[in-house]
């Protein structure tokens, strides 16, 4: 991309945003390659190139435009130089160019508004303030800070093109103190902002790393750490972090050690069953002091994070290291835990640290099989269960659509049987109607006459009422426990199936006691009724001077 100086000079952050928009636009392109030759094949494609060419020449590309980083538009002064010193040979470049003026570097400064900037330009350095013991993070050495956060310092002095002076202290409470009253300008490692957001301006957690629990290379892979309750967990004392899973897990025995080392040398001894921090923090312990005897054997729903700090009146401070930090990609990140991290193993290695390590990279290929293997099980269980109940809902349904046809075949009896009961009370309203009629024109009709056919018909209606009444009970789907009594309920059977009993001979003998339970009531009329109807349907075919009989026995002790 090229613009012209002064252009550059007057409207830096229209330079930017369109440096900006278009190395995004590339970086989609090559995230998409597929969806981008669509684009070019159909708006832009004057050669006429086939999809097949395009998406050929878009992987080679991909190939080279991103640099060791994997970032896109990045511009190597070394690079630079050998393409000027090509073009002098050549003869087609007879002055000296300054390439620092031809190439616009530092594009992070076009971040920074313009309070930032005019912040910046009062001041000539900046102090940190660090803990003297938190590798691979950071630490203190012969006066010096070194570790991961060391490389980020030096990232973002780089960056903002200032000195970053490193201040040494006795530990991370007196470079929290030194924060608090001005005497250093940042704190490199806060974990815990919970009542402290009146003393600093926070930036973004730029470190993030999971708590892990770590045991001797004999132990089991650890779910949860709450099936812990009856053995004792080292923490590091003091440490926000350690407060945080003390107040998370109550029930927990832990005990605390004055740093990481000794917490691992009592797992290593046998005083504790674990201990727990962070996976980088642990994982280097492991590599420089434990390996073949300390493994990670689980981890915890909690994350270190680390942020960095300012003191409240330097808010200003505090925005330009969040944009900073911001500022560094994931490849820089990786390298700089990879460097501290591979390093210093490789300072100590030996033929004994080889093996041990062989035995531990053993060990975590078992843990991780047998994590797999417990996925794969409790998938399995899961499908299983999802199976089981998928056929005991299908049974159910079955059984209801074979409860109700049973329902409906049984309806088909019972309305022959309240059809014959009905006959008799409606031949007695239509008697005692018609007398009454007959009496009434031959002048006849006394009162004794007139109110005895009138109680008839009210005990052939209450009849009539009392059978409907059954047969609505019978057809209700409300599924309703309620008290009931055996032999009210028996009765309430047999009424409805006495004429299809009397007309085939059939006599019900009857031993019940008398008592209450609780039901659903219409289920279990329903299944008297179907089972003496099976007893008359055997009963039925017997040659007709034999005694036809059913007996009912209920009693109250076996129910």
């Amino acid at each position: 991309m090229f613009t012209n100086s002064e252009f550059a000079e007057k409207n830096p952050k229209i330079v930017y945003d369109f440096y900006k928009a278009s190395i995004d636009g590339w970086k989609w392109a090559f995230e998409n390659i597929e969806k981008s030759v669509d684009i070019v094949f159909e708006k832009y494609n004057p050669l006429n190139k086939s999809k097949e060419a395009l998406l050929f020449e878009a992987n080679e590309i991909k190939k080279i435009i991103f640099d060791k980083n994997g970032d896109i538009g990045t511009i190597s002064n070394e690079k630079m130089n050998l393409i000027l010193n090509t073009y002098k040979v050549m003869g087609l470049i007879k002055n000296d160019i300054d390439l620092k003026s031809f190439v616009l570097h530092n594009s992070f400064q076009n971040e920074l508004n313009s309070e930032e900037k005019e912040y910046l330009k009062t001041k000539k350095s900046f102090t940190y303030c660090s803990h003297n013991d938190l590798m691979p993070f950071e630490a203190t050495l012969n006066n010096k800070h070194i570790g991961i956060i060391e490389e980020y310092l030096v990232e973002i002095s780089k960056n903002l093109d200032i000195e970053l002076n490193f201040v040494p202290t006795l530990n991370w409470h007196e470079s929290f103190e030194k924060v608090v009253e001005n005497k250093c300008d940042i704190l490199t490692t806060i974990a815990d902002k919970k009542n402290r957001e009146k003393l600093f301006n926070f930036t973004n957690p730029y470190l993030d790393f999971p708590f892990v629990i770590a045991t001797d290379i004999s132990k089991p892979f650890i779910e949860d750490l709450k099936t812990l309750k009856r053995v004792k967990i080292a923490l590091v004392k003091d440490f926000a972090t350690s407060n945080i899973i003390k107040n998370r897990y109550k029930n927990i025995n832990f005990v605390e050690y004055p740093n990481l080392y000794e917490a691992l040398e009592a797992v290593r001894k046998g005083e504790v069953y674990a201990a727990i921090d962070s996976l980088a923090v642990i994982g280097y312990e492991i590599q420089n002091h434990f390996v073949g005897d300390i493994k990670v054997s689980g981890k915890i729903d909690e994350n270190l994070k680390l942020y960095m700090a300012t003191n409240i009146e330097n808010k200003t401070l505090a925005s330009i290291l969040n944009k900073a930090l911001n500022s560094i990609n994931e490849n820089q990140k990786h390298e700089f835990f990879n460097k501290w991290v591979y390093i210093n193993y490789q300072n100590s290695i030996d033929k004994d640290a080889v093996l041990k390590l062989f035995i531990l990279i053993l060990a975590i290929f078992f843990i991780l099989a047998i994590i797999y293997r417990a996925y794969l099980l409790k998938k399995t269980n899961q499908e299983l269960e999802n199976r089981v109940a998928f056929e005991i809902k299908q049974n159910e349904e079955k059984n209801g659509i074979l409860l109700q046809q049973s329902k409906m075949a049984a309806m088909g009896e019972m309305l022959e049987n309240i059809a014959h009961q009905w006959r008799q009370p409606l031949s007695t309203i239509g008697i005692c109607t018609s007398g009454m009629e007959l009496k009434k024109n031959l002048n006849m009709l006394e009162d004794k006459d007139f109110y005895d056919s009138i109680n008839h018909i009210k005990s052939s209606i209450s009849y009539l009422s009392n059978t409907i009444e059954d047969f609505r009970s019978f057809l209700d789907k409300d599924k309703v426990l309620s008290n009931v009594n055996i032999n009210h309920l028996v009765q309430k059977v047999l009424d409805i199936l006495n004429p299809s009993l009397q007309s085939h001979h059939i006599e019900v003998i009857k031993n019940i006691d008398d008592f209450e339970f609780s039901t659903i009531e219409n289920d279990l009329i329903q299944i008297l009724m179907n089972i003496i109807t099976n007893a008359k349907d055997a009963l039925k075919d017997l040659k007709d001077e034999e005694p036809r009989y059913i007996f009912i026995n209920i009693s109250k002790n076996q129910v």
